[in-house]
C-alpha cells in the first residue's frame, strides 16, 4: 500500500534528519474531497506527525485541485472560476486576494 510505504520512507528520513519542526503537505489530500478522504489523510497526517516529532498543530496544507468537493459548488462559484480564467495573469493575484478578503454574498443577503 502506497501509505504504508510513504510512511516508511518518512521514519528513515526521520532517523536520519532528526526531529521536524513542521510538516509542510502539498495538494491532492484527497481524490474528490470527500468528508472520508479527509478522515483517511488526517489518521495518516497524525501518523507522520509522530513519527517525525512534530505536533499536529504545525502541519500547513496548501490545497490542490482533488481537495475540492465539486459536488457542492452552484453558479456563484462557476462564475468566480470563469472570472479567475478569463482575467490577464497580471491582475490574477489582485483578484484572487480581492475575493478572498471580501465577505461571500450569501452572508451579505442575510
Amino acid at each position: 500500500m502506497v501509505r504504508e510505504r510513504m510512511l516508511d520512507d518518512i521514519e528513515l528520513m526521520h532517523g536520519i534528519v532528526g526531529d521536524m519542526d513542521a510538516v509542510l503537505l502539498i495538494g491532492d489530500v484527497a481524490n474528490k474531497g470527500a468528508e472520508d478522504e479527509y478522515k483517511i489523510a488526517s489518521a495518516f497526517l497524525t501518523r507522520v506527525c509522530e513519527l517525525v516529532g512534530c505536533p499536529e498543530d504545525r502541519v500547513i496544507c496548501v490545497p490542490g485541485n482533488h481537495d475540492v468537493d465539486r459536488t457542492r459548488h452552484d453558479a456563484a462559484h462557476d462564475a468566480i472560476r470563469h472570472q479567475l480564467r478569463t482575467i490577464p495573469p497580471a491582475q490574477l493575484s489582485d483578484t484572487l486576494h480581492r475575493l478572498l478578503r471580501e465577505r461571500p454574498l450569501s452572508a451579505k443577503l442575510v
